[in-house]
């Protein structure tokens, strides 16, 4: 899995209730430890930001491969935090699917159709 070996300590940087939760199942899903989920010491974080100690970097950016527009961010202490920002709350959840568009008709579904005005039942009379 993605985030297997990588343990991380979730932040809601927001005050969105539920959101660090929200996140730490999201990593839960993806094979990551989740350290810890809770408040950040402010909640005005407009973006995601992935704090990381030294020798670090590869496994914060796997873990903001699961956050789109999450900033990384080295740090002295070793570890990796999640601070999530208000840019979380609006981009798509990882893993979501997205609406799919749909495909054009087969070209023998398109020829063999007709409109409701063509409807063989129309002048059926019962009597």
């Amino acid at each position: 899995m993605a985030g297997a070996g990588i343990s991380v300590t979730v932040y809601n940087g927001t005050t969105t209730p539920g959101l660090a939760a929200r996140a730490a199942d999201t990593l839960r899903t993806h094979g990551f430890t989740v350290a810890g989920a809770t408040n950040a010491d402010s909640q005005d974080h407009a973006t995601t930001v992935v704090g990381y100690g030294p020798g670090e970097r590869d496994k914060a950016q796997t873990v903001a491969r699961f956050f789109p527009g999450a900033g990384l961010r080295p740090a002295t202490t070793a570890g990796i935090s999640l601070t999530l920002g208000r840019t979380y709350l609006t981009a798509p959840s990882p893993g979501a699917s997205t609406p799919s568009t749909p495909s054009a008709l087969p070209s023998k579904v398109a020829e063999d159709a007709r409109s409701a005005d063509d409807d063989p039942c129309s002048n059926l009379s019962y009597g």
